[in-house]
């Protein structure tokens, strides 16, 4: 939707491409394009544009779709498990179903079970023969101990050392006659010799407890617990069984019944389906309908909005134009031609002005607002505050003054004389020519040789009238240069998909400036200043880029 939005304002911009290309061209410069027409695309598109409210439509509410399908979901949950559950007990009265797998499995279950019983009667009948031997074995060991304990009055042997250790104290006491003393011996041996009797019973009882506890171990195999278990689980499975027989032949005597039942079920069930389909439709449509709107709104505005910042860009590429041609129509040169007669005034004492006015340094921090340029801002050197004196580096003292064009051999007494104060003239030699620091930058920036000395300056300003010459003859041919260069650059600009024009190729650039005269080189004794050398080169540097940058704006 959006490309097909897109096409008025592609022929709209077309037009007034095609428009501004059928302007005819003038030598000078040309009247700019209105800016009347520009938003023309965009007042076609409010035209197209209506309001939203007139048409849009609501977006259906998601919550009350969802809950209307989760409602349907769970009648259609409820009407399945109702007919699920009446299948099963069609198909139990048909012979089908789950029952009768259920019976399947039931009566080969019971099967294994019997097989296993059948094993089981064998051992189990010669596991009740071992016991009842057993037990009879056991009864008649238990009688014949018991008879044997009968006839001797000591049951362990603890109790005959017991009774001996007695006899023994009361024989060795001599308390006793001598009848009870020899009755005392009797009664000894006749104990030891129960003694061997009494150990003979602990052999017996052990081999009793024996058999008994064999006879408990066989007694446990006749109530093994799986057994048991198998019993419990065939008599379930009779009973599992006959339970499922009754349900089958109740269900057989009712399965018309069960049939028709089922029929308003599946109808149900179909009704329930068909009211979630039509409500998943319905909330579709109404889902669709809203967001074809919402798209054709958002096309709009986005149609709308391409239309007005392609008219803002026309109005920046206007002024933008405007500037290009009121900077190049400004006459070319007028600076350098201002600078060079206040040097030539200052030089020849027609000023008495001590400072020189860098017109050229100001028209360059005017221009800082052109398309690319940087504005220029001179730094501001705060005043010394009174009564105190700036530190000096070490070896500062030694560069006070610069003498341009000195010998190695007289820098030592240029700086023994810098000792004594920056701003003190120099007395020894009256042909030396001290200039600010301001006439110096500004001949430096023309590429003319400072005076050297007050011989020199006529010198210079031949020079300067030279120069001022030449910018003066260049000027018109400059100025008509500056203005096609802006016309081509403003035709680019208005057009973007044409091609640059052939003046703006390296070549030319390098021919736009005819050959400037080559100026007289500089006589006589150096020029002595009072800024450091330091000083003096960054400064330099710092007005050659100025210089560059100048010629770029004018280019």
């Amino acid at each position: 939707m959006a490309r097909s939005d897109s096409k008025p304002a592609a022929a709209a911009n077309t037009a007034a491409a095609k428009g501004k290309s059928t302007k005819p061209a003038k030598p000078s410069i040309s009247p700019l394009p209105s800016n009347a027409d520009a938003p023309a695309s965009a007042s076609k598109v409010d035209e197209l544009d209506t309001p939203a409210s007139a048409t849009r439509t609501g977006r259906p509410d998601k919550a009350v779709y969802d809950a209307e399908q989760e409602s349907i979901k769970k009648e259609i949950e409820g009407v399945q498990a109702k007919l699920n559950e009446l299948q099963e007990k069609i198909s139990s009265a048909t012979g089908n179903g789950v029952s009768k797998d259920r019976r399947a499995e039931l009566h080969s279950e019971m099967d294994k079970i019997r097989q296993d019983q059948g094993t089981s009667k064998n051992s189990l009948s010669k596991i009740k023969d071992q016991l009842q031997a057993l037990n009879e074995n056991i009864q008649k060991k238990v009688k014949d101990l018991n008879a044997v304990k009968a006839k001797v009055p000591y049951k362990t042997v603890a109790d005959i050392d017991a009774r001996i250790q007695q006899l023994d104290r009361q024989i060795e006491s001599g308390s006793m006659k001598l009848a009870d003393e020899k009755r005392a011996l009797q009664e000894v041996s006749q104990v030891k010799r129960s003694r061997r009797i009494v150990e003979g019973f602990q052999a017996d009882q052990a081999t009793i407890d024996n058999d008994r506890a064999t006879a408990e171990n066989l007694r446990k195999q006749l109530d093994d617990p799986e057994m048991k278990a198998v019993n419990e689980r065939a008599a379930a499975i009779r009973a599992e069984l006959d339970e499922l027989k009754k349900e089958s032949d109740e269900l057989y005597g009712n399965r018309q019944k069960l049939f028709d039942e089922r029929g308003t079920l599946k109808a149900q069930l179909d009704s329930l389906y068909e009211r979630k389909r039509d409500s998943a439709r319905a909330y579709k449509e109404d889902n669709d309908r809203y967001w074809a709107k919402v798209s054709e709104d958002r096309a709009k505005r986005a149609e709308r909005a391409r239309a007005e910042r392609q008219a803002e860009e026309d109005r920046k590429k206007l002024e933008i134009a405007e500037r290009l041609r009121d900077e190049a129509s400004a006459p070319a040169f007028q600076t350098q031609i201002e600078d060079c007669q206040t040097l030539i005034d200052l030089l020849s004492g027609k000023s008495t002005s001590a400072e020189l006015k860098l017109n050229g340094a100001q028209k360059t921090a005017e221009r800082s607002g052109v398309t690319g340029v940087p504005k220029l801002e001179l730094r501001q050197i705060d005043a010394p505050t009174d009564g105190l004196v700036a530190r000096k580096k070490k070896g500062e003292d030694e560069e006070a003054y610069f003498v341009g064009g000195s010998k190695k051999g007289k820098g030592k007494k240029g700086g023994a004389k810098a000792n004594g104060s920056a701003t003190e003239k120099p007395t020894a030699d009256t042909s030396q020519l001290n200039m600010p620091f301001g006439t110096l930058t500004a001949l430096l920036a023309m590429a003319i040789p400072p005076p050297s000395s007050q011989s020199d300056v006529p010198r210079t300003i031949e020079d300067l009238k030279t120069k001022k010459s030449w910018y003066e003859a260049n000027q018109t041919k400059q100025t008509a240069e500056n203005i096609a260069k802006a016309e081509a650059e403003i035709k680019r600009l208005l057009n973007p998909g044409g091609k640059a024009s052939p003046q703006t190729n390296g070549k030319s650039a390098e021919r736009e400036h005819p050959l400037e005269p080559t100026p007289t080189p500089a006589s006589g004794e150096p020029l002595s200043t009072s800024v450091p050398h330091e000083q003096v080169d960054s400064k330099l540097s710092a007005v050659q880029e100025g210089a560059a940058e100048e010629e770029k704006v004018v280019a």
